[in-house]
């Protein structure tokens, strides 16, 4: 947990265009009001906030440069949800 939100890190190297999964969770919940929904989505809505952070390595002629890089998801589609009865 860090400032209210859940921290997951996804071991790499991951190479350029292929595709990864994020770690499965198990969480403990607290049922909201019955007739909800609890949604699980990534984090983020901006550049100042955002939701995915990563290092890329960057070849640049003899060398390879680590870069700090941060996105944010656009749309951000729903991962799980959970009807609470």
């Amino acid at each position: 947990m860090s400032g209210g939100e859940i921290v997951m890190s996804v071991p790499g190297p991951i190479g350029g265009g292929k595709t990864f999964t994020l770690p499965a969770l198990d969480l403990d919940l607290t049922a909201g009001t019955s007739g909800s929904a609890i949604e699980t989505r990534l984090s983020g809505t901006s550049y100042s906030s955002p939701g995915l952070t990563f290092t890329a390595s960057v070849p640049i002629l003899f060398v390879t440069v680590s870069v700090p890089t941060s996105c944010y998801p656009s749309p951000n589609p729903v991962l799980t949800s959970t009807a609470v009865d």
